[in-house]
């Protein structure tokens, strides 16, 4: 229902190709540090909680569209 609304903005064109992962030659990251730094118990939880608090719609929507829950 949001597709006929959407417009092309340039300027996200621009970011996203500047993204550092995307520059010619960039090295492939290594996630460990990033995951030392970003992923956590308690981040963990948050997000288990809020998927939980999400399948209800995560399961209409599946019914609605045959898009599998996990996806």
């Amino acid at each position: 229902s949001v597709i006929p609304t959407l417009t092309y903005n340039a300027r996200v064109v621009q970011l996203d190709r500047q993204q550092p992962e995307t520059a010619p030659n960039a090295p492939i990251s290594n996630f460990e540090p990033y995951r030392r730094a970003h992923v956590d118990a308690a981040r963990i939880s948050q997000g288990r909680a809020a998927y939980q608090r999400q399948r209800p719609r995560l399961q209409r929507i599946e019914a609605e569209t045959g898009v599998p829950e996990s996806i």
